[in-house]
């Protein structure tokens, strides 16, 4: 590549070669790294200073982490990572027994947050609900994508939001869904044919658990729940891959046959979720909230042993607010 080249031209060139951008190609169900090995940008990084300078600048754009404690290389490594460098950081959790934390100073410019759970085993650490894994954000990060948590509580995901109050966009892949009628995460098994997608617009779609902690939220307009469905659900009126009358949002199979056969709770029940105030508590949404998108996904044998877990290792638990 010819020095003589404009320095502009220099950066797109590499640019191109390094694809500097990857979290713009998150597949929306990945948790693992997605950038290319180092091997692909080594001879870069030795041609010149200049390229070197280039080629780190953008390599370090997304920087994946599977241990919180080498953020405290970066300074003496990398000076210009946090404060200029990096746009998007992947955080990695291995085992629920030993929850990172994850010291944010210095980063001047992130713009999306991903921390995503790679483990083997389902054994649930309830210091999660009490202990909040982000500090010292000093970013305003419009992007958290939360992966494969395997417990997504109310207060699971609270602790896990709550430090990124200027997002704009929220996903979360889930190996479990919130059920608002009895109060547990479990495994969604829905009726055949079920749905591949649910949209919901005008700021609802959410389980009212969910609703009363992200109502604070005041830059939030979107969010995408992506849950595996495990099939075999007992029969729900109203629910197939045509229809959705009762506006499904995460609930149980069990809970939906069994509490949806009164008639007078169907239609209470989903009236307080399309916005209805019960009990004089109003329904309090998330001001600039505009779409909340479920996508059903089909379970594989492989992620089923490596995230979900037997049905006898369920660890379903009470966690009513």
């Amino acid at each position: 590549m010819p020095s003589s080249l404009p320095q502009e031209l220099i950066v797109e060139i590499i640019r191109e070669l390094i694809d500097d951008n990857p979290a713009a190609h998150f597949h929306l169900y990945d948790s693992f790294n997605n950038k290319k090995g180092w091997d692909h940008i080594r001879s870069l990084t030795l041609a010149s200073r200049n390229f070197r300078g280039i080629t780190l600048s953008l390599w370090f754009r997304q920087l994946y982490l599977e241990r919180a404690a080498d953020i405290k290389d970066i300074d003496r490594l990398f000076p210009n990572l946090k404060s200029i460098w990096c746009r998007h950081l992947h955080c990695v959790q291995h085992d629920g027994h030993d929850l990172q934390f994850w010291d944010l100073a210095g980063f001047k410019r992130l713009e999306s947050v991903r921390i995503a759970w790679l483990r083997t085993t389902i054994t649930f650490d309830r210091n999660l609900e009490e202990v909040v894994p982000f500090r010292n954000i000093e970013s305003s990060i419009k992007r958290l994508d939360v992966f494969k948590v395997p417990f997504p509580s109310p207060m699971v995901l609270k602790a896990l939001i709550l430090p990124f109050v200027d997002i704009v966009v929220l996903r979360l892949n889930l190996i479990r869904t919130w059920c608002g009628l009895c109060n547990i995460c479990t495994k969604v098994r829905l009726p055949f044919p079920a749905p591949k997608k649910l949209l919901y617009e005008g700021g609802i779609g959410l389980p009212l658990h969910y609703v009363h902690f992200l109502n604070s939220f005041l830059h939030l307009e979107e969010i995408t729940i992506s849950v595996p469905d495990f099939g075999s659900g007992r029969p729900s009126p109203g629910l197939s891959d045509k229809v959705n009358d009762n506006f499904w949002m995460g609930e149980c199979d069990q809970c939906m046959q069994l509490m949806y056969e009164d008639e007078e709770f169907r239609k209470d029940w989903v009236a307080k979720k399309l916005g209805s105030i019960a009990h004089n508590v109003p329904f309090v949404k998330p001001p600039k909230l505009k779409k909340v998108e479920w996508n059903i996904l089909e379970s594989s044998s492989e992620e089923e042993s490596l995230f979900y877990g037997s049905d006898s290792d369920e660890s379903q638990y009470d966690e009513s607010e």
